[in-house]
């Protein structure tokens, strides 16, 4: 009777995990579905499931706001930013966008030049807002961590 309640709430809990992860990953608040015209399409995934995925010149269509483009970075990118960014990448980010930054064909290879030549107030503001399939981090990373976040991929450039 023990062993099938522990199984009972373990297939609960399972359930609501895997329900939570759809919820975030596959939701389209653009409309349209994450894959757009199908696994084989030009979806939010660049090419498809069969395609590249997402590399530094197809995001060319997300561009940061001139406003929020034209900031400053208040933090500056020495070692204890860049070790602080690399420790939150590894564990908010390397998922899609692979541990060195390229992208996996998941998600944008941030060691593109395409990337790598936006300011860095764009990333902060793309990091923040997120894009489908990509989350919003203003609510789970505070504004420091973002920008620890941003010189870190600085350094995936080189």
């Amino acid at each position: 009777m023990r062993k099938t309640i522990v199984l009972l709430a373990l297939v609960v809990v399972v359930g609501i995990g895997s329900y939570l992860i759809y919820l975030i990953f596959a939701h389209d608040p653009m409309g349209g579905g994450m894959m757009g015209d199908g696994m084989m399409g030009h979806g939010m995934m660049g090419e498809g499931m069969m395609g590249e995925g997402m590399s530094g010149s197809q995001q060319n269509g997300w561009q940061a706001p001139p406003d929020a483009a034209s900031q400053s970075n208040p933090v500056p990118a020495n070692q204890d930013s860049v070790a602080a960014g690399k420790t939150l990448f590894n564990r908010y980010c390397a998922s899609c966008h692979g541990m060195n930054g390229k992208g996996n064909g998941v998600a944008a290879d941030l060691t593109d030049p395409v990337v790598q030549n936006q300011t860095d107030s764009a990333l902060f503001w793309k990091i923040s807002q997120g894009r489908s399939p990509m989350p919003s981090f203003k609510d789970i990373l505070t504004e420091r961590q973002r920008w620890d976040v941003v010189n870190y991929i600085r350094t995936l450039g080189s």
